[in-house]
């Protein structure tokens, strides 16, 4: 699922890292959603564990 949402964000939304172009926006918003997508992925995948839970012990 992250992976269809974040391919639609990459092909719709123009990206760079020029924060001198006007559309710099509206990528970093989309690269953000991606990250942010990305993470919530992990964290369900690992079910709400740390991961250094065994290091805790």
């Amino acid at each position: 699922m992250a992976f269809l949402i974040a391919g639609s964000l990459m092909g719709n939304f123009p990206m760079t890292l020029d924060v001198t172009q006007w559309y710099f926006g509206h990528g970093a918003f989309a690269m953000v959603l991606i990250a942010v997508t990305s993470l919530f992925g992990f964290y369900t995948s690992i079910g709400g564990h740390s991961k250094l839970e065994r290091f805790n012990e």
